[in-house]
C-alpha cells in the first residue's frame, strides 16, 4: 500500500494526496452528480435568461433557440475542461475535496485537462461511464482511459498551508 504522500506547490487552495487513489473513486462519483447537478440548474438559468431576453427584445424564436443550444453546449463542453485545467477541481471536486493532478503530483493543466476530458466520450460509453467505471475498478492508480492517455490520477485534496495560515491568522 501507498503512503498517502501531500505535495506542496502551486496549488492555491489545496494540495493533492498522492496515494489516495483508491480512496478518492466514491468521492469522484459524488463529485460527477454534485457537477451534473450544477451544470443543469445552470442550463435551466441560461434557457430562463434567453427566454427573457427572446421576450425582452423580441429576438426570434430561431435565433433564441440556437443561442440557447450553443450556450448550453459550450458550458457543458468547457466546463471540467476549464476549471480542472485551471485550478484541478470541478464545484463538484472542491465540495468533496478531491483534485486532478499529473501523476507525478504536479498541476494537471490544461492540455492534460483536454485530453482527459476528451476521452470522456469514450468512458462514458455505451452509457453511465460503464467504460469509465470498468477501467477504474481494473486500473491500480484507479483511473479512467481519460486519466491513464493524460498521465493524471484524481486524489483526496488537503488544505495548503497558506489557506491555513491565512484562516488560523484571522481566528487569533
Amino acid at each position: 500500500m501507498v503512503t498517502p504522500t501531500p505535495v506542496p506547490g502551486v496549488y492555491p487552495l489545496k494540495h493533492p494526496v498522492l496515494g489516495t487513489e483508491r480512496e478518492a473513486v466514491p468521492y469522484r462519483i459524488i463529485a460527477f452528480i454534485l457537477d451534473l447537478i450544477f451544470l443543469l440548474v445552470l442550463s435551466v438559468v441560461i434557457i430562463f435568461f434567453c427566454l427573457g431576453l427572446t421576450i425582452a427584445v423580441k429576438v426570434s424564436n430561431g435565433l433564441s433557440i440556437i443561442l440557447v443550444i450553443v450556450t448550453v453546449l459550450l458550458l457543458w463542453a468547457l466546463y471540467s475542461f476549464v476549471m480542472e485545467g485551471w485550478i484541478g477541481q470541478t464545484i463538484g471536486k472542491m465540495a468533496v475535496n478531491i483534485i486532478v493532478v499529473k501523476e507525478d503530483g504536479s498541476p494537471c493543466g490544461f492540455l492534460s485537462s483536454f485530453v482527459r476530458n476528451l476521452f470522456r466520450i469514450v468512458d462514458g460509453f455505451p452509457f453511465c461511464y460503464l467504460v469509465g467505471f470498468i477501467v477504474i475498478a481494473i486500473t491500480e492508480k484507479r483511473q479512467r482511459v481519460g486519466d491513464i492517455l493524460a498521465n493524471t490520477v484524481v486524489v483526496r485534496a488537503s488544505p495548503s498551508p497558506q489557506t491555513e495560515r491565512s484562516h488560523t491568522d484571522t481566528h487569533h
